[in-house]
């Protein structure tokens, strides 16, 4: 999915790959690869996602560790936002900011208290709050009344569901 819609916005806004972003890919144990990166990113992704020399992205040749880098923006969907403040926050002293599940959010709202992240997103709420921020109404502005209805359907079958548990319970035993 990040694929695709980087690749959409970058056709959007006349980005072009390896000039303006990269994609680095997936490696696993995040402790060692953020820890790492800070030191040399190419040690640790020696070529992009498609298997292209970091040395040849023009973007990358500019941007050999952390040092290089002025803001950080975490897509989370899991507890990767936890490694990315504590490690590349805390350690190297990148500002950032976090979009993260609607669940997630809560959790991260005392690292905004606390000025280690800029700002957040939280959840589809958050982006939708975002459009109308910046004037560009999209998608999670049109999936907030989706979003809302589902919420109210929801309430609407809990209060179903306890009215028929407590006219239940009012019927003398033995009569069905």
């Amino acid at each position: 999915m990040a694929e695709t819609i980087t690749r959409m916005m970058a056709e959007k806004y006349d980005k072009v790959y390896g000039v303006d972003f990269v994609n680095l890919g997936y490696k696993a144990n995040y402790v060692a690869v953020m820890s790492g990166m800070g030191q040399a990113i190419s040690d640790i992704f020696p070529t992009d996602n498609s298997g292209t020399l970091l040395s040849e992205l023009p973007l990358m040749q500019q941007t050999p560790n952390y040092d290089s880098i002025s803001f950080l923006f975490e897509v989370a969907d899991n507890a990767t936002a936890d490694y990315w403040v504590s490690i590349v926050n805390a350690q190297f002293g990148v500002p950032m900011v976090c979009g993260t599940t609607a669940v997630g959010a809560p959790k991260y709202y005392a690292f905004v208290a606390s000025g280690q992240f800029k700002g957040l997103l939280g959840g589809m709420k958050g982006a939708a709050e975002y459009e109308i921020l910046v004037g560009h109404k999209d998608a999670a502005v049109k999936g907030m009344s989706a979003q809302s209805l589902v919420h109210l359907l929801i309430i609407f079958l809990v209060l179903l569901g306890n009215i028929s548990f407590f006219i239940g319970r009012r019927k003398p035993k033995g009569v069905a």
